[in-house]
């Protein structure tokens, strides 16, 4: 169905109806629930960002010493966050916390694998564009650096790629 065909659709459906199918997207999925509590009430979300942050927290989770990582679950949680956050800084805060997060876990547990390195990059990388995109680099500096900072001595050039990363774009910034 076309954006037009859906435009024709709901013009044309009695209040009643409409205000039903609102109803049945809400319940539908949390992602829908969260989208509408936002539009409501634009207070709500930064309860929403927590709750996403915790999401976030329960992929790094270890259960008897193993950990069941899911870093598609990751994106997908970032990605429903993106489409109901209207504010860049809380979007900002949950790429922070996943990179934190990644960074932080490492550092706690050891050496882990070139996938998790690369998808924590990524995530650094991410969370870099978005900020100098939004022009929100300022409240950023400081939290980036530490992020920088707390990967240094992580093997697999993971480190070296983080600095590298942090550099480019706050150095480039500066020229």
């Amino acid at each position: 169905m076309s954006i037009t065909m859906l435009n024709k659709y709901l013009k044309d459906l009695p209040k009643e109806k409409l205000i039903e199918l609102i109803k049945e997207l809400y319940n539908l999925n949390n992602a829908n629930c969260d989208f509408l509590k936002n539009k409501c009430d634009p207070q709500h979300e930064k309860n929403i960002l927590e709750k996403y942050k915790k999401k976030i927290d329960n992929e790094f989770k270890t259960k008897k010493g193993y950990v069941n990582l899911s870093f598609s679950n990751i994106r997908k949680n970032i990605s429903e966050f993106n489409l109901i956050s209207k504010q860049p800084l809380y979007m900002a805060e949950l790429l922070f916390h996943y990179v934190k997060t990644g960074v932080d876990f490492t550092n706690e547990f050891g050496d882990i694998d070139e996938k998790f390195y690369s998808s924590i990059e990524l995530g650094y990388k991410n969370l870099l564009e978005f900020i100098f995109k939004n022009g929100i680099q300022n409240e950023f500096k400081e939290k980036c650096f530490q992020i920088q900072q707390d990967s240094n001595g992580i093997g697999w050039g993971f480190s070296d790629y983080m600095s590298e990363l942090y550099y480019s774009f706050f150095i480039k910034e500066n020229n």
